[in-house]
């Protein structure tokens, strides 16, 4: 892991939720941190607020824009570190998905001893 990050292990995860959108550079941010690689798949980007809102459902703040859904980033993390079934699939809300989702990435990681 490079030390140019700024946020430590326990803050990446945190900002892994069922309910956040980030930046782009914070998912990147949080991808480097937790030593994985990024997925350029999961920007998306939206060129009006009702776009936005149409298409992925919540109002921008900037247009036109790009961000990464924490869901979305959520289970892309649980993948790259290696759970095959992330558990948040088991619920229907992306909250609960979220964080049953950030439990299981934090149990992952205290187990290879990146936690």
């Amino acid at each position: 892991m490079s030390t140019e990050n700024r946020l430590s292990v326990r803050d990446g995860i945190d900002m892994i939720d069922g309910h956040t959108f980030l930046t782009v550079e914070g998912a990147r941010e949080v991808c480097a941190t937790l030593d994985i690689n990024f997925d350029e798949a999961l920007v998306i980007s939206w060129q009006t607020t009702q776009e936005a809102w149409e298409t992925y459902g919540f109002m921008p703040t900037t247009c036109p824009g790009s961000g990464v859904d924490g869901l979305r980033l959520s289970y892309h993390v649980a993948h790259e570190i290696g759970i095959e079934e992330p558990p948040g699939r088991a619920y229907i809300g992306t909250g609960k998905q979220g964080q049953a989702n950030k439990q299981a990435i934090r149990q992952k990681l205290s187990e290879i001893g990146k936690l």
